[in-house]
């Protein structure tokens, strides 16, 4: 017998009362699916209009504050350019957390990293005051999480393992780390000034007729200095340009330390097809191999690896020789 004929062989009440069924399990089965599980709990929810973030673990402090769409760390009394991007993803987190797997509702937070001088406390405060509160503590002994608190709350819960990682109190970890950015078509022309070597030009390559030269690299480069160690290669002139257009730093020294200054061995002098100038300026290293630096496009010092001086400065080992601890055989 066909499922049609099954069907109009039904009588029309059984066939009412299977309808009505079939509609409550349907019902029944949507609101299960709707309804929150009994061992979770809400996520939290942060201030419409994030102002800042302040990250505790014991005696340590970070001050993260977001002015006109910019974010800054406060390290001493001074306050420095923060990464956006960093912060920002740390917040949308926050802010799209699903509900939480409660672990136990039983205190005991010592057990969890959520009693102690390791626990990391993020608070996000908003415009009008409000704020709230997420604790992280130990690693969570099964799944890809940590455990937490949510505003003071007696429940213990997983947290995404990610958030552990985005949350630090080295105010470093939040600075905006590039010092400048200056594109290779604004440069008209750079100067590398150095005692020990005098003065080496890089300078667009002039065509007969005043136009730049199609060819690898529209750039030349002149100076005692190269008269003495040869040609520079093509690639050292993508290199520096490559580190002028986002030149980042390696760390930042103390604001109430400072670095030890030293006379510096080189200096960069960056004339822009405008006209301006811009000036970097870098000292011998230090016991870790970092380059004390300043610039004129950002207000503080800041560190640069040695890889990175070396590409600012073509490649050029003489530059370097003073510095080396084996140097290369003549």
């Amino acid at each position: 017998m066909s499922f049609r004929k099954l069907v109009r062989s039904t009588p029309l009440s059984t066939r009412i009362y299977g309808a009505i069924i079939l509609f409550l399990l349907t019902v029944l089965m949507i609101q299960a699916r709707e309804r929150a599980a009994p061992n979770t709990v809400p996520p939290p929810t942060l201030p419409e209009n994030v102002t800042g973030l302040v990250i505790t673990a014991g005696p340590d402090r970070v001050d993260l504050t977001r002015r006109e769409d910019r974010w800054y760390v406060k390290q001493g009394e001074e306050s420095f350019p923060a990464d956006a991007d960093t912060l920002e993803r740390l917040v949308q987190e926050l802010r799209e957390l699903p509900r939480l797997a409660v672990v136990t509702r039983r205190g005991n937070y010592g057990n969890y990293g959520l009693a102690d001088a390791t626990t990391r406390n993020v608070r996000v405060e908003g415009e009008g005051g409000d704020a709230t509160t997420v604790e992280l503590g130990h690693s969570a002994a099964a799944g890809d999480a940590v455990y937490g608190r949510v505003d003071g709350d007696a429940a213990v819960v997983r947290l995404p393992r990610t958030l552990h990682h985005r949350v630090s109190t080295d105010p470093d970890d939040y600075r905006e780390m590039v010092v400048a950015r200056i594109s290779e078509n604004s440069i008209r022309e750079i100067a590398i000034h150095s005692e020990a070597h005098g003065t080496v030009r890089v300078h667009r390559s002039p065509a007969d007729d005043g136009v730049v030269e199609e060819r690898d690299t529209p750039w030349e480069v002149s100076g005692a200095l190269i008269d003495a160690v040869g040609p520079v290669q093509q690639q050292r002139f993508r290199d520096l340009f490559q580190e002028l257009g986002t030149l980042s730093a390696t760390g930042f020294p103390s604001p109430e330390e400072g670095p030890e200054r030293r006379a510096p061995f080189v200096e960069l002098e960056i004339t822009t097809v405008e006209g301006t100038v811009d000036r970097i300026t870098i000292e011998p290293p230090d016991q870790n191999r970092r380059f004390p630096a300043s610039a004129t496009t950002v207000a503080y010092p800041f560190y640069l690896a040695e890889w990175r001086v070396r590409r600012l400065l073509l490649g050029i080992e003489s530059y370097l020789l003073p510095f080396m601890e084996d140097p290369p055989e003549m």
